[in-house]
């Protein structure tokens, strides 16, 4: 399921005021959980040098991250995991389940656990800030052979 914030026409203030909002979210629960997030066990081991991915808070229930992708996120799925994908910068055409869509700067995408997903650049680099539920420490990660 997609769920646009913005249409193209959306003023670059809107977009800007999205992203501040984004933000505060995150430094919220920041504040209300005391924790800075501590790199996951293993998170980065199977991933692509072409992807950059940073944390950036946690506690037990929730991780975020910043990724940078360059060129793609090869097919795969969480079957322990949720996951929201919030389109930063970038453009690109993303496999979800069945379905392929394209995403932008300012859409939020909600995968649900189980669901396999992947996403090619278009226009990039991608970044996007990704939330998963519960704690993610990189190991529910099923890489998938299409």
């Amino acid at each position: 399921m997609r769920f646009d914030l913005f249409s193209v026409q959306t003023t670059g203030f809107k977009k800007i005021l999205s992203v501040l909002t984004s933000i505060f979210f995150i430094c919220a629960c920041t504040f209300l959980y005391g924790q800075k997030f501590s790199p996951p066990i293993g998170a980065n081991d199977s991933i692509p040098k072409s992807i950059k991915s940073v944390p950036a808070f946690s506690d037990s229930l929730c991780s975020s991250f910043f990724i940078t992708i360059e060129q793609e996120v090869k097919l795969h799925r969480h079957n322990f995991h949720s996951e929201h994908v919030y389109i930063l910068d970038g453009k690109g055409k993303m496999q979800l389940g069945e379905e392929q869509i394209l995403v932008q700067a300012g859409d939020l995408i909600f995968i649900p656990k189980g669901k396999a997903h992947a996403l090619k650049v278009t226009e990039g680099p991608v970044k996007v800030l990704s939330i998963q539920a519960p704690f993610f420490d990189g190991t529910d990660r099923e890489w998938i052979t299409p």
